[in-house]
């Protein structure tokens, strides 16, 4: 009887293993999602921020008063949409390409091994 409870025992904690393992996994994946996501984001903006700092002068840097420099500020404009929409797609692309991959979180573990006393 004692065997049978042990056998069950054992089969439980292995099923409580793996789908604490299988959270684990997604939220693995989810987290290098956003790490991921937040990167190309930033460099999207940074690129923005670049062009800004180095051409803004062109149209007054966001107060355009003349239309040579409202027509820049527009050019800056379409640019500036041109750059998010295909980071937002790559972003998009990335997720679903992640979505065909098991990834793991490579964080510090620590393994006990226990042993029976005089072994």
């Amino acid at each position: 009887m004692q065997d049978k409870e042990w056998e069950d025992n054992q089969r439980e904690i292995k099923e409580i293993n793996r789908l604490r393992e299988e959270r684990q996994k997604e939220g693995s994946k989810r987290q290098l999602e956003e790490a991921a996501a937040k990167r190309i984001k930033t460099t999207m903006i940074g690129a923005i921020a670049s062009i800004e700092d180095k051409f803004g002068f062109l149209w007054n840097f966001g107060n355009p008063e003349t239309n040579d420099e409202k027509e820049a500020y527009q050019v800056f404009q379409d640019i500036r949409h041109d750059i998010l929409e295909k980071g937002n797609k790559q972003i998009r692309d990335l997720t679903g390409d992640l979505q065909n991959y098991t990834v793991t979180f490579n964080k510090f573990k620590t393994h006990f091994i226990f042993k029976k006393l005089g072994e």
